[in-house]
């Protein structure tokens, strides 16, 4: 039994850091250190929320300069050279406050879903926020129109702008999130204890991890039975 336990052991060591490095990636890339970390965090957090259910990705880029690109063309390379938007396609958002310019790209599979002049018809909701310092808001705001434009295409099959059939959408001052379409991003002070926290945080790897261990184990078991060797006396 203790050779059992010790073999469980060692698997999990060695599976659940594999797991747990492989179980997510980052979707916010701040090089121009408008978020504190706290807010870096709670808008993955966010986003992810969206893609587990829509599946499509959403990327947030600051920079502090093009580096003698266009924004359409950072935006772009960007977006190409992270390999984004696998699964539904996806949407990257650039701000460049020194330029006081922002730019979106989206991948052909939801152009159509989220298109150019529903974004411009709305950008004011995102900008605003942006241009009173609040870019956590802002951003938040950008993630909350895609997932609304993307979840009224998955209800009516329609990617006929929104705002045709309501001429004030998006301009009254909409909720940073609707829990009704995805769920509100998790905080560590919603936890009573740090251990709590990652528990929750790693709990697909865990799981993981103790199947693979379990697996393991079993493989190892089986292999020691069919080592032994009967001895009988003459």
């Amino acid at each position: 039994m203790k050779r059992l336990f010790a073999i469980i052991l060692a698997a999990l060591l060695v599976a659940l850091p594999l797991t747990a490095f492989a179980e997510e990636r980052s979707y916010v890339y701040d090089y121009d250190d408008l978020l504190d970390d706290s807010e870096e965090a709670e808008l993955q957090k966010y986003i992810l929320s969206v893609k587990s259910r829509y599946g499509f990705d959403i990327v947030v880029l600051t920079a502090s300069d093009t580096n003698g690109m266009t924004m359409q063309e950072m935006t772009d390379n960007f977006y190409d050279a992270n390999g984004f938007g696998d699964v539904n396609g996806g949407v990257l958002i650039a701000l460049v406050l020194s330029d006081r310019a922002w730019e979106v790209s989206t991948s052909s599979e939801i152009r159509n879903i989220i298109a150019d002049d529903e974004i411009l018809y709305y950008s004011d909701e995102f900008t605003g926020c942006f241009a009173d310092g609040m870019y956590l808001e802002g951003f938040e705001r950008f993630s909350d129109f895609c997932a609304r434009e993307y979840g009224l295409y998955e209800s009516t099959g329609s990617t006929e702008p929104s705002y045709y059939d309501d001429p004030s959408y998006g301009k009254d001052d909409p909720p940073i999130y609707d829990p009704s379409y995805y769920d509100p991003p998790v905080r560590r002070e919603d936890f009573d204890s740090d251990f709590d926290y990652f528990m929750y945080e790693h709990k697909t790897g865990l799981i993981v991890s103790v199947i693979v261990a379990f697996i393991f184990a079993l493989i190892k078991i089986s292999s020691d039975k069919n080592k032994l060797v009967s001895v009988r006396p003459v």
